[in-house]
């Protein structure tokens, strides 16, 4: 009988499972956690480092900003989004790029994602991004980068891998209020 009392019971069953989940959500709050002095690791954005540039080199794409209304957005860009919904729109552009406009309770981008991909694609560089005064990190063929830009209200992070099916990923995201 599977469900009898002691090692292999339910309860010895709920037990392994609990714990198990537990360890499943450690691993999601430690994921990507590194040693900012490690030189093979990505680095954590620091305020050190948020001084280093006050002003963003990249800051919307097409024209769309952080806080730019939905309608806006669509003629902006010129084209109808391949998904759509309250939260947001989704736009293909071409088999190499794509990208994500995702609004806030008042329907105004609070984040745009663009994606890159394949070696044809015409992907910003790092220096596009961030300008040639935030540090480059390189980590095992991988670029990835976050900095903060209190003054400007948003955040942008850069990800970029190597090989015929490269992908580079920016990001603009509102930073979140204290509130």
């Amino acid at each position: 009988m599977l469900l009898k009392k002691g090692r292999g019971g339910i309860s010895y069953v709920i037990t392994v499972a609990l714990i198990v989940l537990l360890l499943l959500w450690l691993a999601t709050r430690t994921f990507g956690q590194t040693d900012p002095a490690s030189k093979d690791e990505a680095v954590i954005p620091t305020i050190q480092e948020t001084k280093m540039s006050q002003r963003p080199v990249f800051s919307d794409y097409n024209g769309v900003k952080i806080g730019t209304p939905a309608a806006q957005v669509l003629s902006l860009l010129e084209k109808k989004p391949r998904f759509e919904d309250k939260d947001g729109y989704f736009f293909v552009f071409s088999n190499g790029e794509s990208a994500q406009f995702v609004f806030d309770a008042a329907r105004k981008v609070k984040i745009i994602s663009i994606t890159y991909s394949g070696k044809a694609s015409n992907a910003p560089t790092y220096a596009d991004i961030f300008g040639g005064d935030v540090p480059l990190n390189i980590s095992q063929e991988k670029i990835y980068k976050v900095v903060n830009y209190p003054e400007a209200g948003f955040w942008v992070s850069y990800y970029s891998s190597t090989g015929d099916n490269a992908v580079t990923t920016v990001t603009v995201q509102k930073l979140l209020s204290p509130d």
